[in-house]
């Protein structure tokens, strides 16, 4: 963990190092010039960084028409060893329309809805987008109605890189929440602990890639790939699919009762991925917004190079629901092993699987500690079909020409000691 600090405290120093010079440096804290984020954002300027200085702050800051331009974004930031906290309130920080942001380094807790909200004002669709959020932690949002950690609403080119979601017990919500998304990656973070949802991509979304996450035991579906919308919260409002054009590369499941669900979702490739003691399912197949002739059947989705491991007897490795054309999925090159179910013949499927491997255990380095290398002789290595999608794997080194099976690659010899974050290890 203090490996973890130390890089993150660079990152935000090499940050603080490029903003122009020429650009103002607005502090927020007690004793600065503004009280709040929510009084300093309309006093800045593309190029401004907004400084909020170590503390505990409240939340429900509402933030309006915040805009930087392509070649001077407005920086967000915690200064570099300070631990900044928005806590309580609805939301914790609820921004509309705007654009060119880079947020680094908050943690936001025990809000009544979502910890952040990012939209577009729904009605109004005044789009928010290019925005970068890095190094925060989500956590603990009070278990009503459909409450999200993060909920992005009609948000173009956004990227989620190295966060931390915690702790969403809410019924129907998810660690992320994304509606009428485009553009969006979803890069090494780690989620653990959600009722219903790690991440959920609906209402519309295209051109999202999930890539090189960690997750845990989140609840009902840990990718909800799609799912039932209000139709006046499509975006675009003709969309006729849930989700379309998904990419879900690299990453680490563990535990969920399904470890992915299509819902409505269309041509999305999910691969290389490492799925580890799923508790019903594998995979579902669904549809969303059913009954409505105007949306596509959940059709011509893809699954392929992806480790299955489970030690429990599942209800069916493949649950298929109505309106939905399971026999368009493409099944290739994934390893099934589930050691205790003596005799099994393979995972039942709505399409033959081609170039599948049964019942050989993948040689996971120490499973129980998160580590899910291969060792040296596992039939995982080099038995992927070759790649024309994932090119590094959950550690970020390259696959290689003729790829392994799962997360990680394993023609390395080398092995790497990343172990996820714990929800008590430096939250205050």
């Amino acid at each position: 963990m203090e490996h973890s600090r130390k890089l993150t405290s660079l990152a935000a120093a090499l940050l603080l190092a490029v903003i122009p010079l020429q650009a103002d440096v607005l502090e927020v804290g007690a004793g600065c010039r503004f009280p709040s984020l929510q009084a300093a954002a309309p006093c800045a300027a593309p190029g401004d960084t907004i400084m909020i200085r170590e503390g505990v702050y409240p939340g429900d800051q509402r933030i309006v028409n915040l805009q930087g331009t392509a070649t001077r974004q407005i920086y967000i930031l915690s200064p570099p060893d300070e631990t900044v906290i928005f806590r309580g309130g609805q939301d914790g920080w609820h921004m509309t329309a705007v654009a060119y942001l880079f947020i680094s380094g908050f943690t936001f807790t025990e809000q009544a809805h979502n910890g952040l909200r990012i939209d577009d004002g729904e009605t109004e669709r005044r789009l928010s987008h290019h925005i970068v959020l890095e190094n925060c932690i989500w956590q603990n949002v009070q278990p009503l109605e459909n409450n999200d950690l993060l909920k992005l609403a009609g948000v173009d080119d956004v990227t989620v890189r190295n966060c931390r979601f915690y702790n969403n017990f809410s019924n129907v919500g998810s660690g992320l929440d994304m509606v009428g998304c485009h553009d969006a990656t979803i890069e090494r973070n780690y989620f653990e602990k959600m009722t219903a949802n790690a991440i959920q991509v609906k209402g519309g979304s295209q051109h999202i890639l999930i890539r090189q996450n960690f997750f845990r035991d989140c609840g009902r579906r840990t990718l909800n790939l799609g799912g039932t919308t209000g139709l006046i919260y499509f975006r675009p409002a003709n969309a006729n699919f849930a989700v379309r054009d998904v990419k879900v590369y690299a990453n680490i499941i563990v535990g969920s009762e399904a470890a992915v669900a299509f819902a409505g979702c269309v041509d999305a490739d999910v691969a290389n991925n490492t799925i580890y003691q799923p508790e019903i399912w594998v995979i579902r197949i669904l549809q969303a917004n059913i009954g409505d002739p105007r949306f596509i059947p959940c059709s011509d989705n893809t699954f392929r190079n992806n480790i299955v491991y489970g030690t429990v007897a599942l209800r069916t490795e493949c649950n298929v629901g109505s309106d939905t054309n399971p026999e368009t999925f493409r099944f290739a090159n994934n390893l099934w092993c589930f050691p205790n179910r003596e005799g099994w013949a393979g995972p039942e499927l709505p399409s033959a699987e081609s170039n599948g491997i049964i019942q050989q255990d993948p040689l996971f380095f120490a499973p129980l500690y998160d580590d899910f290398s291969l060792l040296a002789g596992s039939p995982a290595i080099g038995s992927g079909a070759e790649n024309s999608g994932p090119v590094t794997d959950f550690w970020g080194r390259l696959y290689a020409a003729k790829p392994s099976i799962g997360a990680i690659e394993g023609a390395y010899l080398d092995r790497h000691f990343w172990y996820p974050y714990r929800p008590d290890e430096d939250i205050k």
